[in-house]
C-alpha cells in the first residue's frame, strides 16, 4: 500500500510538472505558427526566426546528413502533396508539427504543439514531414529524376492490364463491385474475371492511375476521408485518382493515395475486405501481389484508322475477353460465326471513350459445341474478325 502511495505521489508530481510547464505558455495563432498539417504530412509556414535558418544553430539529418531547415522546407513545396496553408488547417509553433528539431527560443521546447488552442494545445504533436519522400530526393542524395511527381509512378507498368491480390490472409483478388452504388473496392475474389483487372495509367498530375475495366473508372479516394474505402468511380485522373506505386519486389507493391497520403490496406483477417487509404506504413496488411493479366499471350492485334485497337488474350482457358481501345463514344456490334459462316451468337455494345474490357463469358454459354469459331467486331469505322476457341 505504500509503495502504490508513493507511485501516485510521483504521478501526480509529474503530471502537475508538466502541466505547469504547458500553462507557463499561452501559444498564439499566427504569431507563434512555424508549421501546419495537411493532406497527411506536416508543411512548413515560418520566417525562419530565431535561428532556424542556421545549419550550425538547427538541422535535420537526411540519408545521414544534416540539412538546412530552409532547404528542407523549400523542397517540401514540390511534394505532389503540397498545399498552401489555409484557416482551418491545425497550426503548429515548431517546425515540424510538434516533432522537432526547435528553434532556439526556449517556447519551441517548452510549447511545441498547436498554437491555435492555447495552452491545452503545447503538448500536442501532429503528423511528420514525408521523410521517406525527403530521402529520395536527388537534393539530399536521392536518385529521383528532375520531374518531382515523377518517382510516385517509378516502377509501375504502365499500360498493363492487372490483379492485385492481399499478399497474406486469404488473399482474395481485388474486386471492383459495380453492383452497389459506390462501385467499391474489396479483397473478395477467388480467381480474376473481369471485375478484376486494372489497366495501370500515368496520372498527369503526377503518380499512377488504375483503371478498373469492369466499369472504366478510375480507383480514387473520397477527398482526405480515410474513413471512406477505395471507389472505382473517378470519371478522370485528377487528384483524388492519384497513386504511389512502390514496387518491393517479388511480384509485389505497395499503393499510396496521394490525395491522402495514407496507404491502402486490407485487412488479412477479414473476408471481404474493403480497401482503405488508412495504412501509416506500407507493411503486410498495405502490400499487395500482382501480376500482368492480359498482353501476356497476344494472339493477334489491328489498328482501325487510328482509332481502335483489339486484343484478345487468354483464349484457351475459362476467361475470355475483347479488349477495344477507342478514342471516341461509338455503337458496336460482335458476332460469332461458326467455321461454315453460320451465325451462332450476336450481341451489341456501347464502346466508350477509353479502354473497352468487353467480357465474352456469355457466349461460351451459348454454344453448345466446343471448337474454333470466328469472332466479328464491327462499329462505325471498324470491321475485324479474328479465331477464338471454345473449350
Amino acid at each position: 500500500m505504500k509503495t502504490k502511495f508513493i507511485l501516485n505521489a510521483l504521478f501526480l508530481l509529474l503530471f502537475s510538472t508538466t502541466n505547469l510547464l504547458a500553462q507557463k505558455y499561452n501559444p498564439r495563432h499566427p504569431g507563434w505558427t512555424d508549421s501546419y498539417a495537411k493532406n497527411g504530412f506536416c508543411w512548413c509556414n515560418t520566417t525562419f526566426d530565431h535561428d532556424l535558418g542556421d545549419i550550425n544553430k538547427v538541422s535535420f539529418v537526411i540519408n545521414g546528413k544534416k540539412r538546412n531547415i530552409r532547404d528542407v522546407c523549400n523542397e517540401l513545396k514540390k511534394h505532389p502533396l503540397y498545399k498552401k496553408y489555409v484557416n482551418g488547417d491545425a497550426p503548429y509553433n515548431d517546425i515540424q508539427c510538434g516533432n522537432g528539431p526547435a528553434n532556439t527560443a526556449p517556447d519551441e521546447t517548452g510549447c511545441p504543439g498547436r498554437t491555435d488552442i492555447g495552452p491545452n494545445g503545447c503538448n500536442q504533436k501532429g503528423p511528420k514531414w514525408d521523410v521517406a519522400w525527403l530521402k529520395s530526393r536527388k537534393r539530399f542524395g536521392g536518385n529521383n529524376n528532375s520531374n518531382p511527381d515523377a518517382g510516385n509512378a517509378n516502377g509501375a507498368p504502365v499500360g498493363s492490364i492487372i490483379s492485385l491480390q492481399k499478399s497474406g490472409g486469404n488473399k482474395n483478388y481485388v474486386t471492383a463491385d459495380i453492383s452497389g452504388a459506390n462501385n467499391s473496392v474489396i479483397a473478395r475474389a477467388n480467381r480474376v474475371d473481369a471485375w478484376e483487372r486494372f489497366l495501370v495509367e500515368n496520372n498527369p498530375k503526377g503518380g499512377a492511375a488504375l483503371k478498373a475495366l469492369s466499369n472504366n473508372n478510375y480507383l480514387q479516394s473520397v477527398g482526405n476521408n480515410t474513413g471512406i474505402g477505395i471507389r472505382a468511380a473517378g470519371k478522370n485522373k485528377g487528384d483524388w485518382e492519384r497513386f504511389e506505386w512502390k514496387s518491393k519486389g517479388n511480384g509485389k507493391v505497395a499503393l499510396r493515395s496521394l490525395q491522402t497520403g495514407k496507404w491502402l490496406q486490407a485487412k488479412w483477417n477479414v473476408n471481404r475486405a474493403i480497401i482503405f487509404p488508412i495504412g501509416n506504413n506500407d507493411g503486410n496488411q498495405e502490400t499487395f501481389d500482382w501480376k500482368v493479366t492480359s498482353g501476356q499471350k497476344l494472339i493477334s492485334q489491328n489498328e482501325f484508322n487510328g482509332n481502335f485497337r483489339a486484343v484478345q488474350n487468354n483464349i484457351t482457358n475459362n476467361d475470355l475477353f475483347l479488349e477495344v481501345v477507342s478514342n471516341k463514344i461509338d455503337a458496336s456490334k460482335i458476332s460469332v460465326y461458326d467455321l461454315s459462316g453460320k451465325l451462332v451468337y450476336t450481341f451489341n455494345y456501347s464502346l466508350i471513350d477509353g479502354v473497352n474490357s468487353i467480357d465474352l463469358g456469355t457466349i461460351k454459354s451459348g454454344l453448345s459445341t466446343k471448337g474454333i469459331y470466328l469472332l466479328n467486331f464491327k462499329s462505325s469505322d471498324s470491321n475485324y474478325t479474328q479465331k477464338i476457341i471454345i473449350n
